[in-house]
């Protein structure tokens, strides 16, 4: 009897202290929507929502994240064509499609139906980035999981490369380097255990051309939280309860 009730005990103690993976972010579910209604530009009131951002890299300089610039909400609907409809992101805000304003993020945009990077110049890859920041209550183990990247277009292309950076750090085995499938491929995979405040960077750079880059794309990140010191506590106590009773 003793026994079944020191065995009870632990299992209830396991199952209360190991707790389940959990989506703490979703790309498409959180992109702000735009105020003027569906298919409609941003109006330039709305913002990225807790822990996203939406960036490039006008260093043109890839693992130094304190270089990149958060984009800002685009207020023009005219970008036409490869899934080119409002809402979206630019550098500029408000700039329509090929316009040279962009400088060196031209034809760039980060929306839920188009995902275009900057220029290619001389050997820089101008890129587009989606940031999110692990906050409060999110730190463990983080999977990206149920992500989708396509091209939308792959002819005159040489296809896009996508990289995957954990603060300053590559996670080369997502990468997706000469990418150009009009066919969707995931990118999941574990990115290690993540604290509080360190940040996930997925970015696309046109790969040594821009043309055609067109890309859509999707993900959610995952988090397992690590077991509580009171789940370990109380392991320790029913180990010593069960030397006790032994």
């Amino acid at each position: 009897m003793k026994k079944t009730i020191l065995l009870l005990s632990a299992t209830i103690v396991l199952t209360a202290g190991i707790s389940s993976a959990a989506v703490i972010a979703d790309f498409a579910a959180e992109f702000p929507t735009s105020t003027l209604g569906i298919g409609q530009p941003f109006s330039g009131t709305e913002t990225p929502a807790t822990g996203w951002r939406y960036m490039w890299n006008p260093t043109g300089a890839m693992g130094t994240a304190s270089s990149y610039q958060s984009l800002v909400t685009n207020t023009v609907a005219t970008f036409p064509g490869f899934g080119g409809t409002s809402p979206m992101f630019t550098n500029v805000g408000n700039v329509a499609f090929n316009a040279t304003g962009q400088g060196n993020y031209r034809f760039g945009r980060i929306g839920l139906t188009s995902f275009h990077p900057g220029i290619f110049v001389t050997g820089t890859d101008y890129r587009g980035i989606i940031a999110y920041t692990i906050q409060a209550g999110e730190a463990g183990t983080i999977n990206i999981t149920n992500s989708s990247f396509a091209k939308l277009v792959n002819t005159s292309s040489n296809g896009v490369g996508l990289d995957i950076y954990v603060n300053n750090t590559l996670i080369s085995s997502l990468s997706k380097n000469g990418f150009n499938s009009l066919s969707s491929s995931d990118f999941n995979g574990s990115l290690g255990n993540l604290s509080v405040g360190d940040t996930v960077y997925v970015s696309i750079g046109n790969n040594g051309e821009a043309n055609n880059d067109a890309s859509v794309i999707n993900f959610q990140l995952e988090s397992i939280p690590e077991p509580s010191a009171a789940l370990f506590g109380s392991l320790g106590m029913l180990a010593l309860l069960r030397r006790r009773r032994g």
